[in-house]
C-alpha cells in the first residue's frame, strides 16, 4: 500500500520519537535548531521535504475522498498514454491521483483521509520568517491543507499556526488523536456494520443436514486456476460452509471459475 496511512511530519531531535510506536505513519527528520545557525536547515526542511510530504498526503487524501474524480481507477486496466499519464481501459480522460488498489485493500480503506500535521521543534519566529519568504508554502498552512505545530523545549506540542503568520497556544491538557470509540470512528463503524449484516445472515441460514441455525462461511479455499495456463493463483476458488452442531461441510465453487492471468505468478511474474 506504499505510504498509505501517512498523517504526520516531525522535524525534531531523534530522541523525541525514539522508542515510540508511530505505526509507520510519520515522516521523520532528525533536526536540532540549536545547531542551525541562521536557520538555513529549517528553511530547507519547510520548503522541500514538507512540500514533498504534502504532495504525498494530498494525493492519498484526494484519491480516498473522491476516487472517481481524483483517483486513477483500477490499475489492472491502465494504459500508458504518451509517457505523460494513464487512462483506464481503452479511452477516456487522463486519470490523476492514485489507483484504487493503493487506497483500498478490497474490504476497507487502507488510508484514513487526514490533512498532514507538521510538527517542528524550532522557534516560532524562525518558522514565521520562512513562511513569510515563501508564500506558496505559507498558503498550504493558511488554507488548512496542512496543519503546523511548534514543539517546545521538552518536545511537547505548544503552539499551533493559526494562519496569517499568527500562532495560538495549545492547552497542555489537550490531546489530539484519532477518536477510536466505535460510535465515532468511521472505519470501526463500517466494520461493525459489515459484521452485523454477516451475523444476521448466518443466524437465518439453517444447516441442510440437521436444520440447526448458524450454518455459514467458515473457510475460503485459495487456488483459483489461471485462465491462461491453468496454474493455481492466490485468489479464492471456493467458499466452505459448515455447521458447528453436526459438522456438515459443503464446498461452494466461486465465480468466475478462472482467474485473470494478471493474478498469475507464472503469466505475470
Amino acid at each position: 500500500m506504499g505510504l498509505a496511512g501517512c498523517k504526520a511530519f516531525i522535524a525534531a531531535p531523534r530522541g523525541r520519537t525514539a522508542g515510540k510506536s508511530l505505526q509507520g505513519r510519520a515522516f521523520l527528520h532528525d533536526y536540532d535548531w540549536h545547531q542551525d545557525a541562521g536557520f538555513g536547515v529549517l528553511e530547507l526542511i519547510m520548503t522541500a521535504p514538507v512540500v514533498v510530504a504534502s504532495w504525498i498526503s494530498l494525493q492519498y487524501y484526494g484519491s480516498s475522498v473522491a476516487p472517481a474524480l481524483i483517483g486513477r481507477g483500477n490499475k489492472l486496466l491502465h494504459n500508458v498514454i504518451g509517457g505523460i499519464g494513464v487512462v483506464e481501459g481503452n479511452g477516456g480522460l487522463l486519470r490523476p491521483g492514485l489507483p484504487w488498489q493503493s487506497v483500498h485493500d478490497g474490504d476497507t480503506y487502507a488510508h484514513e483521509p487526514l490533512r498532514l500535521t507538521v510538527y517542528i521543534e524550532a522557534p516560532r519566529a524562525a518558522m514565521s520568517d520562512v513562511l513569510e519568504r515563501h508564500p506558496g508554502v505559507r498558503a498550504l498552512f493558511d488554507n488548512r491543507w496542512l496543519h503546523l505545530f511548534a514543539l517546545n523545549e521538552t518536545g511537547a506540542m505548544a503552539w499551533r499556526n493559526a494562519g496569517d503568520l499568527e500562532w495560538e497556544e495549545v492547552a497542555r491538557e489537550r490531546i489530539i488523536e484519532a477518536d477510536m470509540r466505535a460510535h465515532r470512528n468511521p472505519a470501526r463503524m463500517r466494520a461493525i456494520g459489515r459484521a452485523t449484516i454477516d451475523l444476521i445472515r448466518r443466524a437465518r441460514r439453517r444447516c441442510p443436514a440437521c436444520d440447526a441455525p448458524g450454518y455459514g462461511l467458515t473457510e475460503r479455499v485459495a487456488g483459483l486456476p489461471c485462465a491462461g495456463c491453468g496454474a493455481p493463483t492466490m485468489l479464492c476458488r471456493a467458499d466452505v460452509l459448515s455447521c458447528q452442531r453436526c459438522g456438515h461441510r459443503a464446498e461452494i465453487p466461486l465465480q468466475p471459475a478462472h482467474a485473470d492471468p494478471a493474478h498469475c505468478a507464472d503469466c505475470n511474474p
